[in-house]
């Protein structure tokens, strides 16, 4: 049985590249300078 998704047409599985998802939480103290550049570095 496969168990593979898809998320924006990206194969996500076993046998598929490393899908890596940023999580930036409360890190930019609700101001958007900070926020934009935790952005820009997960990019």
């Amino acid at each position: 049985m496969s168990r593979e998704i898809s998320i924006s047409g990206r194969a996500i599985g076993i046998d598929a590249a490393p899908f890596i998802i940023a999580e930036m939480s409360g890190n930019h103290n609700q101001s958007l300078e900070p926020a934009l550049e935790i952005v820009e570095a997960a990019a």
